[in-house]
């Protein structure tokens, strides 16, 4: 579907320590008056591909454009188009015979999609691989051709904990087919409905011929079958150098999947520097998208309005780029993204990060945004990436220059491949996350068990906003650091130093 999108275009060298003396603080009403916006039901919760869709990205554009931005795209345009795919499994079969002992598997037992619109494979070997992974991010054994089950809880260990990941590492090492078995406890029914809707973009596309998933008992029974035991094997799998363990049963396949495609929209602007990105460009991100009409129809409230999520992450990157639009004119150039489908999958930053708008190896930084507003002023902060780039440093440098604490743990890094920034920095981009909002990971896990991804995370009372706001002041004083090479010489450099006064005659 097409949108008109109504663009009514309306037509700093300082010391670290003076990084915020100059520039008008941004308030809890300013905020307030975007996410009320953003998160209200006339935008019915931002799903990408709707006309709450069009709403959004108008305004977003609208509102960048009034601040003196210009469009970030190659030519001056505001909107990188996005195509998403939407895979929706049909009746599918999965039968498996060799020991003696045959087994079939319906829907409702095994959801299973291809990227084709019918899939028949037959006597494929099969592979129980544990996590998939070993803690380095190395898929362990030979997956090429068969069928490999995969535990979709997250291991212990390494980095690569997130389920897509190890699965898609699995797949690009040749697996065939992929099933991911659900943990004793998960939600059958609600994992099945995220499955059936399984939207991807074309560069996310699995290699794998089919992928799937199961449930815990359907998985004991093709195991008990081999004569091997799912939780021995859960217990196995949990320690390095798991070996995966081959099955004696051969599987056959029978997939059936409609493919519907649906063009959605990042939004790209821009702040010229001086230098232009021959210094390297900064970038601030955060997504625009939410879950839409989210309960089914007759219920009193429909709407997922995503005001945290992510409404106050956008409210603060417009309120940013205001301020830096207006600051003395940066060295760098400062660019602003906001990414569409991040809720199926950071498919908007992964579309980015195939086609940017600049090469990536011209991003000397990328700061990501996102769920701002869940903890009041006054709270450390924590850089969510702490670690895994050289400028841990220089980011506390200016949280103490706005006179905060940092947060130096790295308890937050839990969350690293969760958000739009892990699409960066799988393709080589420095990208961190940095705020108040996971400093205290507790806080963070109350509003994520509670209001997040419901009906309830609207915009009322019990929002907080303080906290968004102080957050929002640091990311400003971050774009006039980052921005200038007389705070920040840039990737590996080293800042040039005073000139020497003259001597006295």
């Amino acid at each position: 579907m097409r949108f008109k999108f109504g663009i009514a275009l309306v037509a700093l060298v300082t010391p670290v320590l003076a990084v915020a003396a100059d520039f008008t603080p941004i308030s809890e009403a300013d905020l307030r008056q975007h996410i009320a916006a953003l998160a209200s039901d006339d935008y019915e919760g931002r799903a990408p591909g709707t006309a709450g869709e069009s709403k959004t990205v108008t305004y977003i554009a609208n509102q960048w454009s009034a601040a003196g931005l210009k469009g970030g795209m190659p030519d001056g345009g505001w909107y990188q188009p996005v195509d998403l795919l939407t895979l929706t499994p049909g009746k599918s079969q999965l039968s498996v015979r060799g020991s003696g002992k045959r087994l079939s598997f319906s829907n409702d037992a095994v959801m299973l999609r291809s990227r084709e619109a019918a899939v028949k494979l037959d006597k494929l070997p099969m592979l129980f691989a544990g996590y998939g992974v070993d803690a380095d991010g190395k898929v362990e054994g030979d997956v090429a051709g068969k069928l490999v089950l995969l535990l979709m809880a997250e291991p212990d260990y390494g980095t690569m904990r997130s389920y897509s990941a190890r699965r898609d590492a699995v797949a690009a090492a040749g697996a065939a087919v992929v099933i991911g078995i659900l943990p004793e406890k998960a939600n059958w029914n609600a994992y099945k409905r995220n499955f059936t809707d399984g939207t991807t973009i074309d560069s996310r596309l699995s290699s794998a011929k089919v992928e799937g998933m199961m449930r815990m008992p359907t998985a004991k029974a093709l195991l008990d079958a081999n004569r091997l035991r799912i939780d021995d094997l859960t217990v196995q799998a949990a320690v390095p150098g798991f070996e995966p363990v081959a099955l004696k049963d051969e599987a056959r396949l029978a997939v059936a999947t409609t493919t519907q495609r649906t063009r959605s929209h990042n939004i790209v602007a821009k702040i010229s520097g001086k230098l232009g990105s021959d210094k390297g460009a900064i970038l601030f991100l955060g997504h625009w998208d939410h879950l839409g009409l989210c309960r089914p129809e007759g219920e009193a409230d429909r709407i997922c309005n995503g005001a945290v999520d992510n409404a106050s992450g956008i409210a603060v990157l417009i309120e940013a780029a205001k301020r830096l639009a207006k600051a003395p004119q940066m060295d760098r150039d400062i660019y602003f993204l906001a990414t569409t489908a991040e809720e199926k999958g950071l498919l908007g930053a992964y579309a980015f990060a195939a086609h940017p708008a600049i090469p990536l190896d011209k991003i000397a930084l990328a700061i990501n945004l996102d769920t701002v507003a869940v903890v009041p002023k006054g709270e450390k902060v924590a850089i969510l990436g702490r670690g895994s780039t050289a400028l841990d440093a220089d980011i506390d440098k200016v949280i103490r220059a706005m006179g905060r604490v940092p947060e130096t743990g790295t308890e937050s890094n839990v969350m690293l491949q969760r958000q739009d920034g892990w699409a960066l920095k799988a393709n080589g981009v420095p990208t961190v996350m940095v705020g108040g909002s996971f400093a205290d990971m507790k806080k963070l896990e109350a509003y994520l068990g509670g209001d997040y991804h419901g009906p309830k995370d609207e915009l009322n009372d019990s929002v907080i906003l303080s906290g968004a706001a102080e957050d929002a002041d640091l990311h400003v004083a971050l774009g006039r650091y980052f921005g200038n090479v007389a705070t920040w010489a840039g990737p590996g450099a080293t800042p040039p130093a005073p000139a020497a006064k003259s001597a006295k005659r």
